[in-house]
């Protein structure tokens, strides 16, 4: 079919999606790009069967289910500055070095924020979060995470499961950094 050969997907003036935005299966895929789209309703999917290379979305705000970027080995930029709230996050396999969500506050769900076989990533940032009611992984043969940074201290109020950074070469003053942090949690 003509998707079979598509390479570029944009979505300039897509604001808003009611139900799932899953473009997947799309084998030559290697940008997806919605500039204007600001809240998804349901579940956000992307890389399955493609060969993602960029995938932007720079105005999401919301996301009412979960954002899951599975196999895409090829993705070395993901961009979501303005992302506020996901019921989880889930990424694997991917290609990138740095995971920049800056001002996600509030991941929701069991099982809230997962990366695991992303070996190239080096930077996990999330500084404006304040609220995670599940566990935070990031696991799977990464081993190369050196730098996190999860909120700040008195602003970041639960996390809710467990945290686990599984095999990770962090760096001291993120150990330091982080040990700060969960000393200041309620509870």
């Amino acid at each position: 079919t003509v998707f079979d050969e598509m390479t570029n997907l944009s979505f300039p003036v897509l604001t808003a999606v009611g139900v799932a935005f899953s473009p997947t299966s799309l084998p030559l895929l290697t940008t997806l790009s919605a500039p204007s789209l600001m809240w998804c309703g349901s579940t956000m999917s992307a890389g399955t069967s493609c060969a993602l290379v960029t995938l932007s979305l720079p105005s999401l705000y919301y996301v009412g289910g979960g954002i899951n970027i599975n196999t895409a080995s090829t993705l070395k930029s993901l961009l979501m500055p303005s992302l506020v709230t996901c019921q989880s996050f889930s990424i694997q396999t991917m290609g990138i070095t740095n995971l920049s969500l800056p001002s996600l506050n509030y991941i929701g769900g069991s099982v809230s924020f997962s990366i695991a076989s992303c070996a190239s990533l080096t930077t996990v940032s999330m500084p404006s979060l304040i609220q995670c009611t599940g566990s935070m992984n990031i696991n799977n043969g990464n081993g190369a995470v050196q730098n996190i940074t999860i909120g700040t201290a008195g602003t970041l109020k639960s996390i809710g499961g467990n945290i686990a950074f599984q095999n990770q070469a962090l760096s001291q003053s993120s150990v330091n950094d982080m040990l700060v942090l969960l000393a200041g949690l309620d509870g």
